[in-house]
C-alpha cells in the first residue's frame, strides 16, 4: 500500500491536518462514485461528496468546503426569494430546524430535521440536488415518539435512507431505540427489526448485518457490539476484535470499517479527554485486517483512509493551585 499526503480536511468542526493516507483495497472493486457519510453521533456531523465537503451542527446550516476556495459557502437554499422560515413549504436551510442531519448516495443529497409546525414538533425528510434544486419531501413524521434521548443521525445504504426513532411505551414508562427507514424515492417508513433496543444503543447497517453498538459504558473500550445477519436473522454477540472496543462502524466503498480503541495508557497524566489511540479495522467475512492504528482523528476520502497520528507528551509536573 501507499502512503500520500493530504492538505487539509475539516472534520468534527475544526481544522486538522491528516497527514497519512492508507489506500483501501478490499474483498470488493466495483467501482461508485466517491463519497463518505460520516455515521458517528457527534454534535457536528459531515459527508463528503467528490472534492466538496458537507458540514453542519446540531441547530445550524451546512457549510460547504470547495478545494480552492477561500471561504465555505453558507447553506442549500439557491432561491434568492427565500426567507428560510416559512412553515409552508420545506426549505433545507430553515431557520427553526434544529436534529439537523445530511448524507449521501453519491447523487443527490438527503436531509432530516425537525421543527416546530401545526402545533406540533414534526420530523421531515426529504432531498435534493448537490446544488440545492429539486427539493423534494420523502415523508414527515409527527414525534410524538420522539424524546432528547434519540440518535438523530440519517444515513443511507442499499437505497434507504436510515435513522433511529425512539418509542415511549405509556403502558410501562420504557423506553427503547428503533431503527426505521423510507426509501430514497419516499413513501411510508418502516420498522427494521423485530426487537428494539435500549437507548444506550447506535445502530449500523452494511450489506450483510445490523450492527447494533451498545455505547452506554463511559470509555469506548468498554462498547459491546452485537450482529444481526439480515439474511437469517442470526445475533452474534460482543464482536470485536482481541483486546478492542468497538468506538463505531462505517462504511466507505462498500467495504465496512469499525473504529476500535484500547484501554486507558498506563501513565501518570491523561489527556484532557482522557483520549486515547484508536484502530482501524476492515471487517469482512468475519475477519479484522487491521489498517492503521495509533491514531486520533480520521476520514476516508479519494479511496484511502486518512488519519491523524496520536501524539502524547508529558511536559512536566507543577503544583496546582489547591497544592494537590
Amino acid at each position: 500500500m501507499k502512503l500520500r499526503t493530504l492538505t487539509a480536511r475539516i472534520i468534527a468542526g475544526i481544522f486538522i491536518f491528516l497527514t497519512t493516507c492508507m489506500l483501501l483495497a478490499g474483498c470488493k472493486s466495483e467501482e461508485k462514485t466517491d463519497y463518505y457519510n460520516y455515521t458517528g453521533n457527534d454534535e457536528y456531523r459531515y459527508f463528503t461528496l467528490g472534492d466538496v465537503i458537507y458540514r453542519c451542527g446540531f441547530s445550524t446550516v451546512p457549510k460547504q468546503y470547495h478545494s480552492g476556495f477561500d471561504a465555505p459557502l453558507i447553506g442549500l437554499c439557491r432561491d434568492p426569494l427565500c426567507t428560510h422560515d416559512s412553515q409552508d413549504s420545506v426549505c433545507p436551510d430553515q431557520a427553526w430546524a434544529y436534529r439537523r442531519s445530511y448524507c449521501t448516495d453519491g447523487g443527490r443529497i438527503y436531509a432530516s430535521f425537525t421543527f416546530p409546525i401545526r402545533g406540533s414538533s414534526d420530523r421531515f425528510i426529504f432531498s435534493m440536488n448537490p446544488d440545492g434544486t429539486d427539493i423534494q419531501l420523502l415523508c414527515d413524521m409527527v414525534s410524538i415518539q420522539h424524546s432528547s434521548r434519540s440518535d438523530d443521525r440519517l444515513w443511507y445504504h442499499d437505497g434507504y435512507l436510515y435513522y433511529q426513532q425512539s418509542m415511549y411505551d405509556e403502558l410501562t414508562g420504557a423506553e427503547s431505540i428503533a431503527l426505521m427507514r423510507v426509501s430514497v424515492n419516499g413513501g411510508r417508513q418502516e420498522e427494521v427489526l423485530e426487537k428494539r433496543y435500549l437507548p444506550s444503543v447506535q445502530y449500523y447497517v452494511d450489506d450483510k448485518y445490523y450492527y447494533v453498538l451498545d455505547i452506554s459504558p463511559i470509555y469506548s473500550y468498554e462498547h459491546s457490539l452485537t450482529l444481526i445477519d439480515r439474511e437469517t436473522g442470526e445475533t452474534t454477540e460482543n464482536v470485536r476484535p482481541e483486546g478492542y472496543g468497538v468506538e463505531s462502524v462505517h462504511t466507505y466503498l462498500d467495504e465496512t470499517y469499525m473504529i476500535c480503541a484500547e484501554g486507558l495508557p498506563e501513565t501518570e497524566y491523561e489527556t484532557i479527554m482522557e483520549q486515547t489511540a484508536l484502530r482501524a479495522y476492515r471487517f469482512c467475512d468475519g475477519e479484522y485486517e487491521l489498517i492503521a492504528e495509533n491514531f486520533v482523528s480520521y476520514t476516508f476520502a479519494d479511496g484511502g483512509f486518512w488519519y491523524h497520528p496520536f501524539e502524547i507528551e508529558h511536559y512536566g509536573t507543577v503544583q496546582s493551585p489547591t497544592g494537590k
